[in-house]
């Protein structure tokens, strides 16, 4: 007996390739081959499958993205009723399907799920916590931009951090530095550089659950799980004015403040750049790659075994509004077409497979931390009992516990004496009042960010939409304190 499955060529699907399925192999005499491709080679021999109807893998792994196309077209296997029925002798009893990190993304709208999660895309903030924490860095970049230099909680921030490291600091022991990193090399991995929120990142897309409703976080407005549009005219914001700010800062910086050979990377080979030492900070990071950035020796890592670096949620745009989607998580997820061929026995035996590598042999990773709290939720594994050696995940923790003020201005920063969150403020148009204590306060009011609280600015500091480079007010906050134990400090950038 044999089972072909396939995977994009990711670290964590390498491992399975390499190693679960050789065990399962060995395990059970049934000989699994796990191929690794290109994602867009992927998704076009599933898609070949399901036109032609003709088995070329038993098994797949593919985004969560696919939901939508697995259910409308009628050709996807629902994992609900075949683990139910035909497979019901291979599946585990103790499989427990709310434990999946994702798996809402994977069930279609008549409640059954059609790909089971298997490892994860979180697309958050990265950044070298050692290089924010040096004083010497803190003291120059304080003394330029007027507040301290830590986590961005929005693109201003993570403009000016961008351009002071490439522009100011240069050099760090001996080796050019950065402030950025991308990659633009025409390839289908450039598409998803888009719509994994981007544009929701900016601002663009409604707010409402999952995604956005009407109009989801990739700009296309969706009506009864159909989409009708992508362009403003056709009701969608792929060309609004967000995905157009968007794209526009995507290209400036890449040119003004990330490596030379940038532009000409894919995804695959730009994700583990960080790690040879020279990035300041990246806004547009995947999970998927923390396991090429915790290997012993790399510039990135201490001698003890630690990472010199950290995650944040992601910074938000100008046209963010608070109940829009921030930052982005997707799910590579084992899928079985209908079109494979001996029914119970291939992908029974596949299902077989697929719970084996989910239940994990035992593999060894000392260096992976808890998840920060705050993000928990969106790790697979960190939910799951067993040893720490065996969690698995991919965000890191921020040093200490960062406070969350009530209007969720703060995300989750570093505790003093590390960095301290900042956030640049785009000056209200009217005072507005507090109704807990009818007294006004300094902070934001209507307008591209969200509706909190806030003090009219003089115009000079007003930053208009239409002109994007203007200098504005910046508001500090230490981590670590709320709002109401320490006040605002605004200072001038």
């Amino acid at each position: 007996m044999k089972i072909n499955v396939v995977s994009e060529t990711l670290t964590t699907h390498e491992y399975e390739s390499k190693v679960l399925a050789k065990a399962f192999s060995e395990i059970t005499g049934i000989k699994l081959t796990h191929d690794l491709l290109q994602e867009g080679d992927v998704v076009e021999k599933l898609q070949t499958q399901m036109q032609s109807d003709k088995n070329i893998y038993d098994g797949w792994v593919n985004d969560s993205d696919l939901i939508g196309t697995h259910f409308r077209y009628g050709k996807t296997e629902s994992i609900t009723d075949l683990m139910a029925n035909e497979g019901k002798d291979f599946t585990s009893p103790t499989l427990d399907l709310k434990d999946f990190i994702g798996i809402s993304f994977t069930t279609a709208p008549d409640g059954k799920i059609y790909q089971l999660p298997d490892q994860q895309f979180a697309n958050l903030y990265w950044f070298r916590a050692d290089w924010f924490e040096r004083a010497d860095l803190k003291a120059k970049f304080k003394e330029k931009y007027g507040y301290e230099l830590g986590v961005p909680v929005n693109w201003s921030a993570y403009e000016d951090i961008a351009k002071f490291f490439s522009e100011d600091v240069k050099e760090i022991d001996g080796k050019r530095v950065y402030g950025h990193m991308d990659y633009g090399k025409k390839d289908p991995s450039l598409g998803w550089r888009f719509t994994d929120a981007w544009f929701s990142m900016a601002g663009g897309g409604d707010k409402g659950l999952p995604n956005g409703l009407p109009v989801d976080e990739w700009g296309i407005r969706v009506e009864d799980c159909h989409p009708v549009g992508s362009s403003v005219t056709r009701g969608g914001d792929t060309n609004g004015p967000a995905a157009v700010f968007a794209t526009q800062k995507y290209v400036d910086w890449m040119r003004a403040y990330a490596p030379p050979e940038a532009a000409g990377m894919t995804f695959s080979e730009s994700g583990p750049v960080p790690s040879q030492g020279n990035i300041a900070q990246q806004i547009f990071w995947y999970t998927a790659f923390t396991a090429d950035m915790t290997k012993p020796g790399l510039p990135v890592m201490n001698a003890d075994g630690t990472p010199k670096w950290r995650m944040a949620p992601s910074p938000r745009g100008p046209y963010w509004e608070e109940g829009m989607k921030l930052g982005y998580q997707d799910v590579g997820s084992w899928t079985f077409l209908k079109s494979t061929p001996e029914k119970t026995k291939t992908r029974g035996l596949a299902l077989r497979a697929v719970r084996d590598v989910e239940n994990r042999f035992p593999e060894k990773n000392h260096r992976r931390p808890d998840a920060h709290p705050r993000i928990r939720h969106q790790l697979p594994g960190h939910d799951r009992p067993g040893p720490q050696t065996r969690r698995t995940g991919g965000v890191l923790p921020q040093p200490g516990a960062g406070a969350v003020d009530t209007d969720r201005h703060q995300r989750a920063g570093l505790s003093a004496p590390g960095p301290t969150v900042v956030e640049p403020h785009f000056g209200s148009r009217q005072r507005r009042e507090n109704p807990a204590t009818s007294a006004g306060w300094p902070g934001q009011g209507p307008g591209r960010d969200h509706d909190a609280p806030g003090a009219l600015q003089g115009a000079a500091d007003l930053r208009t939409e239409n002109e994007p480079r203007a200098r504005c007010p910046v508001l500090v906050r230490p981590a670590g304190r709320t709002e109401a134990e320490t006040g605002e400090r605004e200072a001038q950038g």
